[in-house]
C-alpha cells in the first residue's frame, strides 16, 4: 500500500532518494553528535581524523539511498543521541553523589590558582586557546 505513495512533507516515495537531501544531512549531523557524545580513548591522530571524517563520508553515501532507509537511520540516531545524553547525565549524577561535589563546586575549583608546573602549563594552554 505504501509503495510509491506520498508519505509526508517533501517525501513522495520511501523507495526513492530524498530529493532535497534533508534526511541524509540530518542523519549525518546526528551521527556526528552521537559520536561526540560517546566517550572514546583514541590517542592515534589518524584514528581521530578518520572518526571525524566518517560522518561526512556517511552523508555522501546516504545521499543516494532510499528515503525509507534514511528515515530509519535518522530515527535510530535520534534514539542513540537521547540514550547517550541520558547515560551521561546519569553518570554525572552518580559521580556527584559518590564524591559529594556538584558541578558548581567543580567549576570554582578549576578557577583556583595552579600549583604544580603541569597545572600552570595547562592553564596557559587554556588561556591561549580562548
Amino acid at each position: 500500500m505504501l509503495y510509491r505513495a506520498p508519505v509526508f512533507g517533501w517525501i513522495d516515495d520511501l523507495s526513492s532518494a530524498d530529493p532535497y537531501y534533508i534526511l541524509p544531512v540530518l542523519a549525518g549531523a546526528l551521527f556526528f553528535l552521537q559520536q561526540r557524545l560517546t566517550p572514546t580513548s583514541i590517542t592515534d591522530v589518524r584514528q581521530k581524523v578518520m572518526m571525524t571524517l566518517f560522518p561526512l563520508v556517511f552523508v555522501v553515501v546516504m545521499l543516494f539511498l532510499p528515503s525509507g532507509l534514511n528515515l530509519h537511520i535518522l530515527c535510530s540516531s535520534i534514539i542513540g543521541v537521547a540514550q547517550a545524553v541520558y547515560i551521561r547525565k546519569k553518570a554525572e549524577r552518580k559521580k556527584e553523589e559518590e564524591t559529594g561535589v556538584d558541578r558548581a563546586t567543580e567549576v570554582s575549583a578549576k578557577k583556583r590558582k595552579p600549583q604544580t608546573a603541569r597545572e600552570k602549563r595547562a592553564a596557559r594552554r587554556r588561556e591561549s586557546s580562548t
